[in-house]
């Protein structure tokens, strides 16, 4: 069964083409490390 599924998705698979991230692969890391600096999800009371 898995051959089956196997022989069935890895062509269209393999004719993907992977894009680089819009603005550069760090932009993503950076953006999410300064996200706890901009939620105030973590403050004492925030949650009122």
């Amino acid at each position: 069964l898995a051959a089956a599924f196997a022989a069935e998705l890895m062509p269209p698979l393999r004719g993907l083409v992977p894009e680089p991230p819009l603005h550069g692969g760090d932009a993503a890391v950076r953006g999410a490390a300064a996200l706890p600096a901009t939620l105030p999800l973590h403050r004492p009371g925030a949650h009122r």
